[in-house]
Parts: structure tokens; C-alpha cells; sequence
């Protein structure tokens, strides 16, 4: 999809969003309401890579770990739900963390 880059020997290439490919996994088969929501994580390196002096601190890391995830609902009463309990299950987390 996106050309090869080299950088010091190194061969990077550039890729989308995990996005297309959880809405193709979504999309392979029919789905019952009765199965829903599915849900769809996947943790996925993202690579960087800035001229010297460009960036500083934290900004110059090259590689760092993102989580994407997504959930397919079947109506608009269970997306509420849904959000709900994922902002509630992000206030746990953070709130654990300090």
C-alpha cells in the first residue's frame, strides 16, 4: 500500500489505522443481533522517525505501543450503554494510575 523507506539500513514502511482492518473482520460474515456488540482490540506498534533537534523528550521516542479498539453496537439505546460502561471502565483505570 505505501512505499518501502530506508533509514540507517533499516527498512520502515508506512501502514493505515487498525481501523480498516477490524471493519473488514466485521464484515466477513453476517452478524445476529443476539451476538452484539462485538468488540474488536488490538495493540499495534506505531514507528517514528524525526530529524535530529526537530523533537524533544518524550516526542523523540521512535517506537511506541497504541491500543485501538472498536465496538460494533446494534442500536443507538446499547451504543449509550456501551460508551457508558467504557468511559466508566477508563475512569477505573486512570483513577487506579494516580
Amino acid at each position: 500500500m505505501y512505499p518501502v523507506m530506508e533509514r540507517d539500513g533499516e527498512e520502515y514502511v508506512l501502514r493505515p489505522m487498525n481501523c480498516p482492518s477490524h471493519i473488514m473482520i466485521f464484515a466477513e460474515g453476517l452478524h445476529s443481533y443476539r451476538e452484539l456488540p462485538i468488540r474488536l482490540a488490538e495493540l499495534g506498534n506505531m514507528h517514528r522517525w524525526e530529524k535530529s533537534g526537530q523533537v524533544s523528550g518524550m516526542s523523540r521516542v521512535r517506537i511506541m505501543t497504541l491500543n485501538d479498539a472498536h465496538i460494533f453496537c446494534a442500536d443507538l439505546p446499547r451504543l449509550r450503554t456501551r460508551s457508558r460502561a467504557c468511559c466508566a471502565s477508563w475512569r477505573r483505570c486512570t483513577a487506579s494510575s494516580g
